[in-house]
């Protein structure tokens, strides 16, 4: 039985998805949900076409001010 574990996450920094992106264009499929993720969003948007779409995570939270930045489904 796994019970309640704690779990850590590691969230890479945008500069760096950047570079994968880069080098390897099937990695620029993003689906952010790691705080503070309007300012990360901005970025990944900023950073097309290399990052290729920006996906969000939040449900409805947000929804229409994170449409304006550009992410898509």
């Amino acid at each position: 039985m796994l019970g309640h574990q704690l779990v850590s996450w590691r969230v890479e920094s945008v500069p760096f998805m950047v570079e994968l992106a880069k080098e390897f264009p099937q990695f620029g499929y993003i689906k952010e949900e790691a705080p503070p993720v309007i300012g990360r969003t901005r970025e990944l948007c900023a950073a097309r076409p290399v990052i290729r779409r920006v996906f969000r995570a939040r449900g409805a939270h947000g929804l229409l001010y994170e449409s304006h930045l550009g992410t898509e489904g």
